[in-house]
């Protein structure tokens, strides 16, 4: 075996050292974070645009800001309509508490407006993307995205959360959006839903 023989030889033996196991476990939390922090800020974005279009599309018909809760007169949401109705009120609850600004004085909200819509009603709801949803929510009130801020830049803020259900009730998205609810009324009979 000659000498370029044992070089090629032993550089193909070679083991290489890579990164150690806790510098791998680093980079795999800082990829979460970050894919995590994309996914919320996408989701704002696309329920912003979502509500832009609506009430772009449908200018006669849109929903005027004018407290904090919803109308009384809608019916009230029971299990009949909305089967997976508990898993869904929870789900709303725990989003209106984390994601609610007590700073801004607003009384917290106290229902919400619930409504069934079709793939193509979803799709037109979430900005044309596909989509699973069954059940579509809106809050109004006085909101601050805890978790959606980027590095130095104030989280999203805005009077309606609009979350997405799916057929069990598993929520499919969130959003915070500005001043201009979407008319849910568009997409069918419209239920109101005590939080």
């Amino acid at each position: 075996m000659n000498v370029l023989e044992r070089w090629a030889a032993e550089e193909f033996t070679r083991v290489p050292v890579g990164p150690s196991p806790d510098d791998l476990r680093r980079r795999v939390r800082v990829r979460r974070a970050r894919r995590a922090a994309a996914s919320l800020a996408a989701l704002a974005l696309v329920s912003v645009v979502a509500g832009i279009a609506v009430s772009q599309r449908s200018p006669d018909r849109r929903v005027e800001v004018v407290g904090p809760t919803t109308p009384t007169t809608l019916p009230i949401a029971t299990t009949a309509e909305f089967p997976p109705l508990a898993r869904i009120v929870r789900m709303v609850r725990e989003q209106v508490s984390l994601q609610w600004n007590p700073a801004a004085g607003s009384p917290r909200p106290d229902s919400v407006e619930i409504v069934e819509v079709s793939r193509a009603e979803a799709e037109a709801l979430e900005g044309g993307s596909p989509s699973r949803t069954r059940y579509f929510v809106q809050v109004i009130g006085d909101f601050v995205c805890r978790g959606c801020s980027g590095i130095g830049s104030p989280p999203p803020h805005g009077s309606v959360l609009q979350l997405s259900f799916g057929p069990s009730g598993y929520s499919t998205a969130f959003g915070i959006g500005g001043n201009h609810p979407a008319d849910l009324a568009a997409a069918g009979t419209v239920y109101r839903l005590p939080l």
